[in-house]
């Protein structure tokens, strides 16, 4: 079974990441599944050595083990992509692609004028904060957790244009744009 669940996960990650890495053609286009192969080897040999351990001695560290975890899921904060994106303005040259937040350089482009975008000040999701003290950025999260601006937007507590609120004008804008596109005749 447990098999099945793994084999069915490595082809659902390959058929979701081939339409980007087709483009580059020969081997390269099966890295990210040769990548997930050598995950599940390495996962599969970790669950056979730990199969070999009696489980009450996973009882006795259970504590520490929690501990540990604890803190490197809070460091993977820091990794850019993963969890909240966190701008880190001391930190560029020790990280890269960290200033992946605020709005996007030269917009939109060719599609500016069929592309909008919603950002309420607070949003981790597009707008993270900029720290250089990695401690104050800890602060800023636990904040941001307790107040979930992005789950919000169909409230006017953090977004809202002319009273409308961003679900409201996002429709509203949908709607005119699909309204506004040619209507040709079927036949």
């Amino acid at each position: 079974m447990l098999a099945t669940l793994v084999m069915f996960g490595t082809v659902m990650i390959f058929s979701a990441t081939f339409p980007d890495t087709a483009s580059t053609g020969g081997v390269g286009q099966y890295s990210v599944l040769a990548r997930q192969i050598i995950y599940v080897l390495i996962g599969t040999a970790g669950l056979l050595v730990a199969m070999q351990v009696d489980y009450h001695r996973y009882a006795r560290w259970s504590l520490v083990g929690m501990v540990a975890i604890l803190f490197v899921l809070a460091a993977l904060v820091f990794v850019p992509g993963v969890g909240a994106e966190v701008a880190l303005g001391g930190f560029r040259n020790l990280v890269p692609g960290i200033t992946m937040n605020g709005p996007r350089e030269g917009g939109f482009g060719t599609l500016r004028d069929r592309v909008s975008g919603i950002c309420a000040p607070g949003d981790l999701i597009c707008d993270s904060p900029t720290v250089r003290n990695p401690l104050r950025a800890v602060g800023q999260l636990v904040s941001a957790a307790s107040n979930p601006v992005h789950a919000l937007y169909a409230t006017p507590k953090y977004w809202e244009y002319n009273g409308a609120t961003a679900t409201q004008w996002m429709y509203a804008w949908a709607v005119g744009v699909i309204d506004g596109a040619p209507h040709p005749k079927h036949f």
